[in-house]
């Protein structure tokens, strides 16, 4: 029998004996081994012709892949530069979330939150570190807008964070950089300035509050042309009632080392309403190992040093452990970061 074969450079008929078949052999990373004849491929997924039917593998469950051209091996397919994406699929970058949520029936852990994927959809955090001081919360997030191609894939999601004793030290050790100091003297300092503690100018009858937060986030994704997975942004803002009622928690005058000194809050509007907006980046270096940066408009955000950051993390400056709400540190409204996960 012969084929007909079409090029640029003309029809060919050619005996179909003498083609010569792509073949391969691809273990995922379950193990299962798949061995036969390369019929198809995107940019997603082969399809390999075995013994025993027609197998789809997803690329990015591979673990390992030879391909064979008319017997020969191909060596390309041996590069590990070549990848679908990434093996951690992000569901924050920093402390910032992005549109895509957990998996169904996936669990999270990291240093400040547990979490769990009720569906594709929709899942829920909470921060263990509040819960050990009586601060129960959740943490619910929920895509609602979801659109993906062979080669891109965009998302939206929108949520809440609900505290049922948040404490008011927090917020005013978050803010310090709000509070105003004035001395005898009339010289004003914000209070990440000083020395003072946030409990020497809390009221003392003062209770924990209701605390809600509230964000959303637009998230894109693609396949790097590279070949090297996947890049991808994101962008967000969030809003909290942080403040509401805050006028109510300081003392207007206090004593400290037999000198008196007023307190109250900045008037600066840029502390009207706390706020956070950022911009997220993504991109897979390889299948275990991703460059993450962000860049940010805070208007809560302090910079620490890293024995500043440890107290923080452990309480040992005062605040709450396993959460980051230190009065120290140096106001840094608009700034960014970056790092390798």
């Amino acid at each position: 029998d012969l084929v007909s074969l079409k090029t640029t450079s003309g029809t060919f008929n050619i005996p179909s004996n003498q083609f010569l078949s792509e073949t391969a052999e691809i273990t995922n990373k379950k193990g299962e081994l798949f061995k036969g004849v390369m019929i198809g491929e995107t940019v997603e997924e082969f399809i390999v012709r075995t013994n025993f039917g027609d197998a789809i593998v997803q690329k990015r469950d591979i673990r390992t892949m030879k391909r064979y051209h008319g017997g020969i091996l191909d060596r390309q397919s041996e590069d590990r530069r070549k990848f679908y994406q990434g093996e951690a699929q992000l569901i924050s970058v920093f402390m910032d979330p992005t549109a895509f949520p957990l998996s169904g029936n996936t669990f999270y852990l990291s240093g400040l939150s547990i979490g769990y994927g009720l569906t594709d959809r929709f899942m829920i955090t909470t921060k263990f570190g509040s819960n050990f001081s009586g601060d129960l919360n959740l943490h619910p997030r929920m895509r609602f807008y979801h659109r993906k191609s062979a080669e891109k894939e965009v998302a939206a999601s929108w949520g809440i964070g609900l505290h049922r004793a948040y404490s008011t030290n927090s917020i005013v050790g978050k803010y310090s950089h709000a509070v105003n100091v004035t001395t005898a003297d009339d010289s004003v300092f914000a209070l990440n300035e000083t020395e003072i503690d946030v409990a020497d100018i809390m009221k003392k009858d003062q209770e924990n509050i209701l605390y809600a937060t509230a964000f959303l986030v637009f998230s894109s994704r693609r396949v790097n042309p590279t070949g090297r997975g996947k890049v991808g942004w994101s962008a967000g803002a969030r809003v909290s009632n942080a403040f509401v009622k805050r006028d109510d928690w300081l003392k207007t005058t206090t004593t400290i080392d037999d000198k008196t000194i007023k307190v109250s809050w900045s008037d600066d509007g840029k502390y009207t309403v706390p706020f956070r907006c950022w911009l997220s980046l993504e991109y897979d270096l390889r299948t275990n190992l991703k460059f993450v940066g962000s860049a940010w408009i805070d208007n809560g955000y302090k910079t620490l040093d890293l024995e500043q950051t440890m107290e923080d993390y452990f309480g040992n400056d005062g605040s709450a452990s396993f959460s980051l709400d230190s009065p120290k540190g140096d106001v840094s409204m608009i700034d960014f970061d970056f790092g390798i996960l």
